[in-house]
């Protein structure tokens, strides 16, 4: 089978992955001829060969770590440099099958001239939604024009797709409210997936490099913009100074990365490190440096967001203690697995006694951790996620 994989979140493969990475290497695993579209905002468009996978990078504008006003401008012109390099490149391949993910929206688009042309099966990978995060979140009126816009993509996504891929249960009863005509038969609980990593012991080196040694710590990893609501971890590394030998390590990028280093410096944060990147394979073997994994998510969300990095927190066999939205169904994923313990965002005082049950339990910890690496193993391996999408696809 010859597989189109569209996204705009794919590292350089040659040095690095993600979830998107790892399931087009599955796919090529099992068997099957992948071609990848991805952006450059450096180079010129060209096709690349990154650790065997062939590679349409296409230069785009910067999509990443600027303000609302130039994403939403990137993001529009998505539409015509995908097309027309798609058209330049991939105009004589034969294509079986479609695959993308959410965001961006603008996604639609491109899969509505690309469907016709290919005449084959669209899988959706719905991992975000646009409007109803910016609603929520006070960005933009749910009557305004920009609302209607990005509500007339998503409808149209939705009924362009062949199947969709949803994060839980929460998230397909969330898709039927708003879409009530949308064939149900489409949706189905695909959860976010990686492949395995390989689990270090404890390594002196590493936690000396990061001035880890004799520290009990906290791990973030991921985007740091409006919709974590970082603060609340700040609050909470605030409210843990009495505790000396704990550290809270902040990995990761986003638009509020600046502000939340001035903000734990002017409250004198001693007990937190803020790192912009990692690479993947020292990021994991940090992971397992870690004590406990951290989430959190803004309490004004409207959309019932499952975080990626669980499967970071998982596949290294690390407790998680969340700070989530009233929306998000991922308290009972977090319950119904016994991998970590939860509290509503702006909930100070339960978070800290999470936090302090977490910290002062070893067994606890080994016990969550375990339940959240065994839960990982069944539902959350990038084989598993493509057995699972061609099985819905050929049923």
């Amino acid at each position: 089978m010859n597989v189109l994989f569209l996204t705009i979140a794919l590292p350089d493969l040659n040095n690095s992955s993600n979830m998107y990475g790892d399931l087009i290497q599955e796919y090529i695993k099992q068997g099957h001829k992948v071609y990848t579209v991805a952006p450059t905002a450096k180079e010129k468009t060209h096709i690349s060969v990154e650790n065997k996978v062939e590679v349409l990078r296409v230069k785009t504008l910067t999509l990443f770590g600027v303000g609302n006003v130039k994403k939403g401008i990137a993001y529009q012109m998505l539409i015509p440099q995908y097309l027309l390099a798609i058209k330049k490149y991939f105009s004589n391949i034969h294509v079986d099958l479609i695959i993308c993910h959410t965001p961006p929206l603008e996604f639609a688009l491109i899969m509505q001239v690309l469907k016709k042309k290919f005449k084959c099966s669209f899988y959706l990978l719905l991992r975000d939604y646009i409007w109803q995060d910016a609603v929520g979140l006070g960005i933009i009126k749910e009557k305004g024009i920009i609302c209607r816009y990005y509500r007339y993509l998503e409808k149209k996504m939705y009924q362009l797709a062949d199947g969709i891929g949803c994060m839980s249960q929460g998230n397909i009863e969330f898709v039927k409210y708003y879409y009530p005509d949308l064939n149900a038969a489409k949706l189905h609980i695909l959860d976010n997936f990686q492949s395995p990593q390989v689990k270090v012991e404890k390594d002196d080196d590493l936690r000396t490099k990061y001035e880890l040694k004799g520290k009990f710590v906290s791990v973030y990893g991921g985007n740091m913009g409006v919709s974590q609501k970082m603060e609340n971890i700040l609050a909470l590394a605030q409210a843990c100074m009495e505790y000396n030998d704990v550290i809270f390590l902040l990995i990761g990028n986003g638009t509020s990365f600046k502000k939340l280093k001035i903000r734990a410096q002017q409250i004198q944060l001693t007990n937190i490190k803020f790192y912009d990147f990692i690479p993947r394979d020292e990021y994991q073997k940090l992971m397992a440096q870690c004590n406990l994994g951290l989430i959190s998510l803004n309490e004004n969300l409207k959309i019932p967001n499952i975080p990626s990095k669980t499967i970071s927190y998982f596949n290294m066999s690390i407790p998680i203690l969340a700070s989530i939205d009233y929306v998000t169904d991922y308290g009972e994923l977090l319950e119904s697995t016994n991998s970590g313990l939860w509290s509503y965002g702006g909930d100070l005082k339960t978070l800290k006694a999470n936090f302090d049950k977490l910290y002062h339990s070893q067994d606890l910890r080994d016990e969550m951790g375990e339940n959240g690496y065994h839960y990982y193993c069944k539902n959350m391996t990038a084989e598993y996620a493509y057995h699972k999408i061609m099985d819905f696809l050929n049923k």
